[in-house]
């Protein structure tokens, strides 16, 4: 028994050996693919890498923006809207990083302050390509984040980020998976979303913009979001849909414009998917997917206008808040009999002025 105690002793010293070693990559590993966190009550953000390390020959690495906002706090999209800052990142700080490739998830539309904006809330992760310098060499990651935080008040946040990677290979299975879901989320350029623009006109006076656009499958809940240059906003489309759904037709009133707008870019959402085309400017305004005159055929546009507004006034004047007025106007007309045409035409035309101008009124 005596002269086995050194071996157990020795065994358990390797296996303790072993133990704190295995800790100790593990906490390496989890160091390596999350950076400390810059939080206060409008934000929490880090940054994440997919991979642990730098494996020998890796040309790129695969990191995430990660931003959870705070209750009613929201962040902004590449194209704010009418007000806003995008986020941005500063890397000149970083070592062995060659160039950076920001990505931008689909945005959603929001108010703030009665104005059309586009971008976050709650939880959104950025993914960032980063093409290295040295394939085989550790990275050293310095972001200066500045964005932009709204509520009830907008508050600029500007923040470091460092994240550090070893020689190395694996992958941060969490990290990873986070950061892959927000990449799906980027909007495509049309070809797995099925979605395509057919036409899109600015009108002369820079007013309104109209486009139709055609998906594979039925739009359900599209949303349309425009780019014009960063000094163009646009406030909240107008939109139909025709042909079973799959043809949209949108209006989108220009709030503000650029005196030499770059070419037109279009964002297109609907549920999961999204996506982001170029637009080519034609003269005329495509036609919503259906006019006035395709519901009664032969029936021109003005026609059915006058066809409807009389029947709105039949039924207005059968209502019982009205037809009691009618007979009383009715017996007025009758007791006239006994007086001059002047008069009787002048008394017409004070009632007649009058409604009008109580109806002009009103829709003034």
């Amino acid at each position: 028994m005596k002269n086995n105690i050194p071996g157990r002793v020795d065994r358990v010293i390797r296996c303790l050996i072993v133990a704190l070693m295995a800790a100790f990559v593990a906490a390496t590993a989890t160091w390596a693919a999350e950076s400390d966190s810059f939080s206060n009550p409008a934000i929490e953000a880090r940054l994440l890498t997919a991979e642990n390390g730098v494996a020998p020959g890796a040309g790129t690495i695969s990191a995430g923006l990660y931003l959870r906002l705070g209750k009613d706090w929201k962040t902004y999209w590449r194209s704010p809207g009418e007000v806003g800052i995008p986020p941005s990142i500063d890397w000149s700080g970083s070592s062995n990083v060659a160039e950076t490739e920001f990505l931008w998830p689909a945005p959603q539309r929001f108010t703030a302050f009665g104005i059309e904006n586009f971008g976050y809330h709650e939880e959104v992760v950025f993914p960032i390509s980063i093409t290295l310098k040295n394939p085989d060499a550790p990275v050293e990651l310095r972001a200066r984040v500045s964005l932009l935080t709204c509520s009830t008040v907008c508050v600029p946040q500007d923040f470091d980020l460092s994240l550090d990677l070893p020689r190395g290979s694996g992958i941060d299975q969490a990290s990873a998976s986070l950061i892959s879901s927000y990449a799906a989320r980027v909007p495509d350029d049309g070809t797995e979303s099925g979605i395509t623009i057919d036409a899109a006109s600015v009108d002369a006076e820079m007013t309104n913009l109209t486009l139709t656009a055609r998906s594979e499958d039925p739009f359900r809940t599209p949303d349309v979001f425009p780019e014009m240059g960063e000094f163009t906003a646009f406030g909240k489309p107008d939109i139909r849909l025709g042909d079973g759904g799959r043809l949209l037709w949108a209006r989108l009133p220009i709030l503000a414009a650029q005196d030499d707008p770059p070419a037109l870019q279009v964002t297109i959402t609907d549920g999961e998917r999204a996506a982001t085309m170029q637009a080519g400017l034609t003269d005329a305004a495509p036609p919503p997917p259906f006019s006035v005159a395709e519901l009664v055929p032969g029936l021109d546009e003005l026609a059915w206008i006058a066809v409807v507004a009389f029947l709105g006034g039949l039924i207005l004047n059968v209502m019982p808040c009205v037809l009691p007025v009618l007979s009383i106007k009715l017996s007025s007309a009758v007791k006239s009999g006994g007086q001059s045409l002047p008069r009787i035409r002048r008394g017409f035309a004070v009632s007649a002025l009058g409604v009008m101008a109580f109806i002009w009124i009103l829709a003034a």
